[in-house]
């Protein structure tokens, strides 16, 4: 934090008519702002960071093998389970004749049951799943 000292030892230097030394410490504080405004900005991204992994620590339930977010009243999903689990992406399935699909993974899910295959089926396309970036409102203090 800057110090009330630092403002008085600017003005005295001004006073005495050093402003190249009234400069000095001017640069100094200015380069101390930066870091500090540098330092801010990295906690709020960490800040933000944590409240979107509490957001989903309380919002995201596990129903029958998937993955869903609840937003309100509103259950949003479902999400590949194992894709989620091992990349940490949330992954919307498609739906798939009577099945869903992920379209990462290519896991095939039964609609009534649980996850019906384990690995990725022989017809399944590599990897061309759209990642849904998910932004949460945040409350200001």
């Amino acid at each position: 934090m800057v110090a009330y000292r630092t403002f008085k030892e600017i003005h005295a230097l001004l006073i005495k008519g050093n402003f190249e030394g009234a400069r000095r410490i001017l640069m100094e504080l200015q380069a101390r702002y930066i870091a500090l405004c540098d330092e801010v900005g990295v906690l709020k991204m960490q800040v933000q960071e944590f409240e979107d992994i509490l957001f989903l620590s309380q919002n995201l339930i596990t129903e029958r093998g998937q993955y869903w977010l609840r937003m309100g009243d509103i259950k949003h999903g479902p999400f590949c389970k194992p894709c989620y689990e091992y990349t940490g992406k949330l992954i919307r399935l498609e739906n798939h004749k009577n099945t869903w699909r992920c379209s990462y993974c290519g896991l095939l899910y039964d609609r009534e049951q649980s996850l019906q295959a384990a690995s990725p089926t022989a017809n399944s396309f590599v990897r061309q799943g759209k990642i849904i970036p998910f932004r949460f409102p945040v409350q200001q203090c």
